[in-house]
């Protein structure tokens, strides 16, 4: 049986489901017992629900466009580690076609880029587009009236965009912020900046992950849809309004029939469906995500923004929506639309492809890439058989795209640097140490030390640490987006070394008493295992005035080695 045929009997099933009377009692009890067979799972759960599920922070905000939707963003405001006390720079997230903020956690808080983010110290925020599961509101119309569905992606670029872009930066009292799009979350961007570049003082840099504006090139199974996209317009807006594919009960069941069962899963879910529409890639492909994936996709929008997508194929241009060409000379004075100004965005642009992207094909991204005015690069995903939605779900995302990324976004941005943190927290306490000397012969307590500094790397840090236990927990010298380098032992413990020598031999002179024993703490790096110890303490038995003559020194030295020590760590 040929893909086109397989395809059709899905549409054709659909449709039937959609169209006809079917036995609520029966449709509901076979959901019913389809939910309590995975109660324990995430199936069933909404994005904010699986965010605090995960030990995460989660709100909801609705935002009214300016042509009377409500959307509702959700935010992730900071990692486990809590807020900290420093500023967040705010990141929005914005899902592609029939999909919603729920792309950006189901991959578990090891490997979704809206957990990594918020435990690396950023504010996150995810869109959801007019129409999806979570806005269907508007202050006018309801989902039930045609007047509702009257959009595509040009009215979410023109409208919904800058309403989320101007709440976020209002919440947060930020200037600007970053801006990470997928599939036709990168398609809503351009349209924002091509038409409202006053919009570009907002944003720093756009991430583009497998972008889409125009894409003649796609060999993805939705260019099936495109000799039938009127029809399909026309079938929707006959039975449903206007609305294309809502997360309503026939779809779940649809949904469930064909992706969430051990029957459909690998042959039809997988490799008909999500193979055939994004690029074929087993290796990557989670198949455990199948029934939370199939549980929230689709996510509804309408039947023109279907049409509207369909066009970026069958025109082969990135151009505001065909009415046909009576209606465009009404509309734009032409028989034929527009195209979007490319050479009128103002906001860097860096992109993400997959070779084996099928639906953002890498011919036609390299092409858009060429329209660009700011570019800040183009990145193959180091990987042959990288797909269109492996940018979200792939097994191994963080080594093929998200560590990558995020180092990106920590070099460009204001995102604090862990060895000065560090430096500057040490050297506070010890000049709070050297203000406030403890009495003659008083032993220092160091454990209390290194709890005070730890609470305040421990604050400012967005990784987890126990303050109390720095030996346990030194997270803030663990990952490459806090020191920017590999932690090697032999470099650190020498320069560890080091430091002990000219601490050690610049107080021996001046206070006989003063020793350098130190307390070791230890950092496992994720990927080398690699453990550090270091050993610091203080103990003063001299008389006030000696300790206040002698620390200046002292003081010196420490910053000279601390800064050799951030040398050799950068």
């Amino acid at each position: 049986m040929t893909i086109e045929k397989i395809f059709g009997l899905i549409v054709f099933t659909f449709v039937v489901m959609n169209s006809c009377e079917i036995d609520a009692f029966r449709v509901s009890n076979y959901f019913k017992d389809l939910q309590a067979s995975e109660a324990d799972s995430d199936t069933y759960l909404t994005p904010l629900q699986i965010v605090r599920k995960n030990g995460y922070p989660g709100e909801a905000h609705i935002v009214e466009s300016q042509d009377g939707y409500l959307l509702e963003l959700h935010r992730v405001p900071y990692g486990k580690a809590g807020p900290g006390i420093n500023k967040r720079i705010p990141v929005f997230l914005h899902h592609g076609l029939l999909c919603s903020s729920m792309d950006w956690v189901i991959n578990g808080p090891n490997k979704s880029l809206a957990y990594r983010l918020a435990d690396e110290g950023y504010d996150v925020w995810l869109a959801n587009a007019r129409g999806n599961t979570f806005s269907r509101g508007h202050v006018k119309y309801s989902p039930q009236q045609r007047e509702f569905w009257d959009f595509s992606f040009h009215e979410m670029g023109i409208y919904d965009v800058p309403a989320a872009i101007d709440h976020i930066l209002a919440t947060t009292g930020e200037e600007q912020l970053v801006y990470i799009g997928h599939s036709l979350g990168t398609t809503v961007f351009y349209v924002m900046a091509s038409t409202l570049p006053e919009y570009s003082k907002k944003i720093k840099f756009h991430i583009s992950m497998a972008p889409v504006t125009a894409i003649p090139h796609t060999t993805s199974a939705f260019r099936l849809l495109v000799p039938y996209a009127q029809t399909i317009h026309d079938m929707s807006d006959w039975y449903n309004k206007g609305a294309f594919l809502e997360h309503d009960l026939m779809t779940k069941i649809f949904m469930k029939i064909f992706c969430g069962t051990k029957i459909f899963t690998t042959d039809v879910c997988e490799k008909y469906i999500i193979f055939s529409f994004f690029g074929k890639d087993p290796d990557q492909f989670n198949s455990s995500l199948v029934p939370v994936i199939s549980s929230n996709v689709p996510a509804g929008t309408s039947g023109k923004n279907m049409i509207h997508c369909s066009q970026l194929i069958s025109s082969g241009t990135f151009s505001y929506y065909d009415y046909g060409k009576a209606e465009n000379i009404k509309r734009y004075g032409a028989v034929i639309p527009p195209k979007y100004n490319m050479s009128k965005i103002s906001i860097p642009v860096k992109v993400y492809y997959g070779e084996n992207d099928v639906l953002s094909t890498p011919i036609d991204t390299k092409l858009m890439y060429q329209k660009i005015p700011k570019p800040l690069g183009l990145v193959r995903v180091n990987f042959d058989k990288f797909n269109h939605v492996d940018f979200l779900w792939a097994k191994d995302v963080n080594r093929l795209l998200n560590d990558e990324l995020i180092e990106f976004i920590h070099n460009s941005t204001d995102h604090f640097s862990g060895i000065d943190f560090i430096r500057d927290t040490v050297m506070q306490a010890l000049d709070t140490r050297r203000k406030t000397p403890p009495p003659v012969n008083v032993p220092f307590d160091e454990k209390s030390f290194f709890t005070t500094v730890g609470n305040e790397i421990s604050g400012f840090s967005s990784l987890p640490m126990d303050a109390t236990d720095l030996a346990k927990y030194p997270k803030f010298v663990q990952e490459k987006a806090f020191l920017g380098v590999k932690q090697v032992t032999k470099e650190i413990d020498s320069a560890i070394k080091t430091a002990n020598s000219a601490m050690e031999s610049a107080i021996s002179d001046s206070i006989k008493q003063v020793q350098i024993h130190g307390d070791k703490f230890r950092s496992t790096v994720e990927d080398t295992g690699n453990k550090v110890s270091q050993t610091v303490s203080e103990q003063i038995a001299n008389a006030q005035n000696a300790v206040e003559k002698s620390t200046k020194e002292l003081e010196r030295q420490i910053r000279e080695s601390i800064e050799k020590l951030g040398k050799i760590l950068t």
